[in-house]
């Protein structure tokens, strides 16, 4: 399964990391680890985690107060947003529908 990122995901998970980098060196580098091998569990495994709404799933990120949203299209995994989880719910579903069209 490939893994593909949508750039709103990424940018989330460069701000989130310049912020852990802010408070402690290399807390950054940990949070991105953190992320990457939660992403590859997801590969592995795409269909473990529950749904939220009708097409995407989330993963509660291990150590970190952040969520993975994202969703399985045929032989890609996509990861939609990586948001903080006490931010608004559900601010990432507009992307499910701008990947659509």
């Amino acid at each position: 399964m490939t893994i593909r990122y949508l750039a709103d995901a990424r940018q989330e998970i460069d701000e989130a990391a310049a912020y852990y980098e802010a408070i402690s060196p290399r807390l950054g580098q940990r949070f991105r680890l953190s992320v990457r091998d939660g992403v590859r569990q997801l590969s592995r495994h795409p269909l473990w985690w529950p749904t939220v709404g009708e097409q995407a799933r989330r993963y509660l990120l291990i150590g970190w107060p952040y969520s993975v949203y994202y969703v399985v299209d045929g032989e890609h995994l996509v990861v939609v947003a990586v948001g903080h989880q006490h931010r608004q719910p559900e601010y990432w579903q507009n992307r499910l529908r701008k990947q659509a069209q």
